[in-house]
């Protein structure tokens, strides 16, 4: 049986002093995991030291850095993360981890019955499905 592989496509601009925490939130997380996992930072044009705190982590996790020429937008980026995963099955997060990766544990369950599934923080304890 194939190991399944996870893509994280985490957008990023300006995100140097919040990226090095959530990319160790994620280092442990997938340490306790069976899935494989791709993680994907796009830059989206920092004028900071994002990409120099991400790099830190390349040899650690299976990580690849896209770069937007320019700021281009969340949107885009998101789309650009998107379009280069590998993963059987793909998700994006925020650079600050608003919402922890040990959220992806709910998901597994869902992972077959739907094609898309969205996690909100504003719906409190409720299910649409």
């Amino acid at each position: 049986m194939k190991t399944m592989l996870i893509s994280i496509i985490i957008p990023c601009y300006n995100e140097e002093d919040r990226i090095g925490n959530t990319l160790e939130e994620i280092e442990a997380y997938v340490k306790t995991r069976k899935e494989k996992f791709e993680i994907i930072i796009v830059d989206d044009g920092s004028k900071d030291r994002t990409i120099e705190v991400v790099e830190k982590f390349k040899n650690k996790l299976n990580l690849r850095i896209l770069k937007n020429p320019e700021n281009k937008g969340k949107g885009y980026s998101v789309k650009s993360g998107m379009l280069a995963s590998l993963g059987d099955y793909s998700l994006f997060m925020d650079a600050d981890s608003s919402t922890s990766i040990r959220e992806l544990n709910n998901f597994f369950p869902f992972f077959n019955k739907y094609d898309i599934l969205i996690g909100s923080r504003h719906l409190k304890k409720h299910s649409i499905l």
